[in-house]
């Protein structure tokens, strides 16, 4: 594979007032994404062993050696994305210490071709189309100093609206089976709040940091086809529609994915840390403190909102003495020890097409890295 990519960017920042100024900001970008590719499939000329090397299609195939049973074929092609992403803001500010804002921006994945899938031989079915993203943020960043010491707080509100969400499915192939491939959704959103706290209170050193996301994810139109078993089972959905009217076989569900959540979005995820510095008696030397914490929510799997991966904890924690050109700091990375599945995924191999129930289904699944516990030395050289 092989992408091309260039891009301007521009700002214009205008000074309305002492307390309000516009910003208005945009990129234009141009990309393009070529494959070049061969694929081997197996065949044989006594089937049902093997797909029939006779049928074998696709761009300039060539025929097998004798006596083998790999027939290859040359997949290449390429798509060209061009589009412009603009964003304008708006920031009111009545003091050094508070800031609101609001701002309007568009976002844009641009278009692909799947490399997931190394037995596909028309590149047709590998392409998918650009993701553009409108998303919409008003917040306050305000700092408040007092006798209790210092106190950040910043706050955010924002909604994402999603054109065409580019999702990794599994799709059918008239030729192979099911495959996995990326296709588009309609339309998604997201609705998010987040809030982010840090206060330094009159202790020299000492530091808190708090910060809060809370997720609404939905898909508003998802429709498409499956003859996998496993995704129908999970959706609950089926609409029997007829692909091929000149064909009473090929037949497809129609299945819904409309009001599901999206794929690994936590509805609630918090992180907290502690930071405790202060000089060593007259030495020149800090000794140090640092404990944080990662939580997610429950979150699916995929899009069809069957499989859930629990909520998880990951707590971390530093501990020793610095100086201007010297470390020395122990460490203990997921403290706690947590095994909770911190990401997932699932597939399902079927062969061939039509709704059959396949043999096996794969789940792949990512562990946390265990409790490490070690020591780190730092020394740096020079003036």
């Amino acid at each position: 594979p092989y992408t091309d990519h260039w891009s301007v960017y521009g700002l214009v920042d205008w000074a309305v007032s002492d307390t309000i100024s516009v910003e208005f900001e945009g990129r234009y970008s141009k990309e393009s994404f070529e494959l070049d590719r061969t694929i081997t499939t197996l065949c044989t000329i006594n089937p049902p062993l093997f797909l029939s090397c006779d049928e074998i299609t696709g761009p300039a195939p060539k025929p097998p050696i004798p006596g083998d049973t790999t027939v290859y074929n040359n997949l290449s092609g390429s798509v060209r994305s061009d589009f412009f992403t603009p964003k304008l803001t708006l920031n009111y500010q009545p003091n050094d210490d508070t800031l609101f804002y609001a701002s309007a921006g568009k976002a844009q994945k641009p278009a692909g071709i799947n490399t997931l899938s190394t037995s596909i031989r028309d590149i047709e079915l590998l392409k998918f189309d650009p993701e553009k993203m409108w998303v919409y943020e008003a917040g306050w960043k305000a700092t408040f100093d007092g006798n209790l010491g210092t106190l950040t707080f910043n706050g955010a509100v924002f909604f994402q609206d999603y054109t065409d969400k580019q999702v990794q499915v599994v799709v059918p192939d008239p030729e192979l089976g099911l495959i996995p491939n990326i296709e588009n959704a309609s339309s998604a959103e997201v609705l998010g709040q987040e809030l982010q706290f840090s206060w330094a209170p009159p202790v020299d050193g000492l530091t808190l940091n708090l910060a809060y996301t809370h997720l609404d994810t939905e898909f508003d139109d998802y429709v498409t086809t499956s003859t996998t078993a496993r995704t129908i089972a999970e959706l609950g959905n089926c609409v029997v529609v007829q692909i091929d009217p000149t064909d009473p076989d090929d037949v497809r569900c129609q299945i819904d994915y409309t009001g599901n959540d999206l794929e690994r979005a936590p509805e609630h995820a918090l992180y907290a840390s502690v930071d405790f510095t202060r000089p060593l008696f007259a030495t020149g030397v800090d000794y140090t403190l640092q404990f944080d914490a990662d939580y997610q929510d429950e979150r699916f799997v995929n899009a069809t909102n069957y499989t859930i991966l629990e909520d998880r904890w990951i707590a971390n924690l530093r501990v020793g003495i610095e100086s201007e050109n010297w470390s020395l700091i122990a460490f203990a990375d997921n403290v706690f020890d947590d095994d909770t599945i911190i990401s997932g995924g699932t597939a399902t191999p079927d062969f061939g097409a039509g709704f059959s129930i396949p043999p096996i289904i794969q789940v792949s699944s990512q562990l946390p890295p265990p409790r490490v516990i070690g020591v780190r030395a730092n020394f740096e050289f020079g003036g």
